[in-house]
């Protein structure tokens, strides 16, 4: 399957932070993971700020549904709510939907936050196209990128470029290449400046 923008440099990533405790960000952290026959999981989780001693936790809750779809639900000791449903499988071979609904239980509909995001895998690699759009500031936001992959000798390379188009706002370029072997893992990120760009 195609490697999205989003993936690229996961690889790297996850090594350069795997096994480091996080001790400038957490004073104390505890996390827990449950699961039933039934396939549901939830992961609750708590832990005191080293700044400024403040106390946070969420529990995440993933159900998967009989259709097709597997329904995350996220809430947090700060009354923020997140719904996010995916597709387990790639429609048609190509498509893979995400929907997510993000709001906070205080001010329901001034947080409110939709998000419609679209998976493609094609031949030459993947894409991703999203639409989010905030309620309490009626903008819209689209999400592009696109990247590129391609089999080498010694492993795999991939070139991703990705965009945020706002309204009244500056346009954002974000580039990223990959290249993963079996001795080696290396990510490259840019952001050029693309001038004063902006959406009508």
């Amino acid at each position: 399957m195609a490697t999205l923008f989003k993936d690229l440099g996961k690889q790297a990533n996850d090594l350069l932070n795997k096994g480091f405790f996080e001790h400038e960000k957490y004073h104390f952290k505890v996390e827990g993971s449950l699961s039933s026959q039934n396939g549901v999981k939830a992961t609750p989780s708590v832990q005191i700020s080293s700044t400024d001693k403040t106390l946070a936790g969420s529990v995440k809750t993933v159900l998967p549904c009989s259709c097709g779809y597997t329904t995350t639900i996220t809430g947090d000791l700060k009354s923020a709510f997140k719904l996010e449903v995916v597709s387990d499988t790639w429609k048609r071979g190509i498509f893979k939907p995400t929907f997510e609904l993000s709001t906070n239980t205080k001010t329901l509909i001034n947080s409110l936050k939709i998000k419609k995001t679209v998976d493609i895998a094609t031949g030459f690699g993947g894409s991703t196209v999203g639409f989010t759009y905030n309620v309490a500031s009626g903008s819209p936001q689209l999400n592009f990128s696109i990247v590129g992959v391609r089999k080498l000798e010694s492993g795999v390379g991939a070139i991703g470029v990705e965009t945020d188009i706002t309204q009244g706002k500056d346009i954002p370029l974000n580039i990223a290449a990959s290249l993963t072997s079996s001795s080696l893992t290396a990510s490259f990120f840019l952001q050029p400046c693309v001038g004063k760009i902006r959406c009508c």
